[in-house]
């Protein structure tokens, strides 16, 4: 599971998206289901935040999602999903 990306467009919201992704984190390890806390990556990636601030806040354009792509294609994860392993 990828958790969620930053809103940007409101720091009290950005708090709640935080708490709900660590809420989200801590019931995949229960479960046991993979977890991608993307939040902290994202919030800190200056491409990102400018392309979401110029745009609607929360959403990039293409150069944010090709580091969002990034930073999941990375993930281990991910590319055992896809190997098999």
């Amino acid at each position: 599971m990828v958790g969620p990306a930053p809103v940007s467009d409101h720091a009290g919201t950005d708090e709640r998206v935080k708490a709900l992704s660590d809420k989200l984190g801590n019931l995949c390890v229960k479960t046991g289901v993979p977890y991608l806390d993307i939040f902290s990556d994202v919030a800190s990636n200056a491409t990102w935040l400018r392309e979401a601030t110029a745009a609607d806040g929360t959403h990039p354009n293409s150069q944010g999602y090709t580091i969002l792509a990034g930073i999941v294609g990375d993930w281990p994860a991910w590319r055992s999903w896809f190997s098999g392993k």
